[in-house]
Parts: structure tokens; C-alpha cells; sequence
């Protein structure tokens, strides 16, 4: 199987897919779509996969080396350093260990109002939390 690009005089040409096989000793070719219609980024996927070329997925092609911030992370980012809460902020989150999701050692069920308070109550001066 391959694709075909045949030329029409003055319109765009015709691009197909098609098949080669034999007939008592000749070569015949047999079209098995026409592809005319298709985006020329498609043509070329199908060619590759024709040829037999490894296709990846985009996620596994590019690599992410940095990603600058946008949207509402730029507006936080940019208000955090206009009133110099960058400085006094360090500038990765430190890692949390065990279980605790939320940071919240020892505190089970649903977080709520009352929950947090008392947490922040209890653990005020043991000097554990920043």
C-alpha cells in the first residue's frame, strides 16, 4: 500500500491510497480511498505508518524543560513580589512526610472550620509548623 499523489491539470491534485498487485504477470494498481480531502498533516501520520515509522504520542516526544508562569499564577506571582511576600516566603513548598495530606497531623474526618482551629490552637508553639 502506498499514497499516490496524481496530478489534475488545474485543479488541486488527487491524492490516493492506493495497492499494487499482479495480474497474469502485470503489475496493476488498485485505489482503496481517496485521501483528497484529508489535511496534509494526516497524510503525512498515514505515510509514516506506511513506511513503518514509529509513531510517539505527543506527551512522550516533547520534554517539558521549564514552564513559565501564566493566568492566575502570573497575578498571584506578580501581587506576592509587589508587596514582598516573595522574600519572606522560601521558594519551594518544603516535602511533606507520612500520610498527611493536608499537613495536618493528627486530625481525622472531614476538615472543617472548627477542626483547623483547634489544630492551629493545639500546635501554635510546639514549633513543628512554620
Amino acid at each position: 500500500m502506498y499514497v499516490a499523489v496524481i496530478p489534475n491539470r488545474g485543479s488541486p491534485p488527487a491524492i490516493l491510497r492506493r495497492e499494487s498487485y499482479r495480474e497474469a504477470g502485470k503489475t496493476r494498481n488498485r485505489t482503496l480511498a481517496n485521501l483528497s480531502r484529508w489535511p496534509a498533516e494526516r497524510i503525512e501520520q498515514l505515510r509514516a505508518v506506511l513506511r513503518g515509522d514509529k509513531l510517539l504520542p505527543a506527551a512522550e516526544a516533547v520534554e517539558i524543560v521549564r514552564a513559565l508562569p501564566h493566568g492566575h499564577v502570573l497575578a498571584a506571582l506578580g501581587t506576592a513580589r509587589r508587596i514582598a511576600l516573595d522574600a519572606v516566603l522560601p521558594r519551594r513548598a518544603p516535602q511533606r512526610r507520612g500520610p498527611s495530606a493536608h499537613g495536618l497531623d493528627g486530625v481525622d474526618g472531614p476538615l472543617t472550620a472548627s477542626v483547623c482551629q483547634s489544630w492551629v490552637v493545639d500546635n501554635a508553639n510546639d514549633g513543628s509548623h512554620p
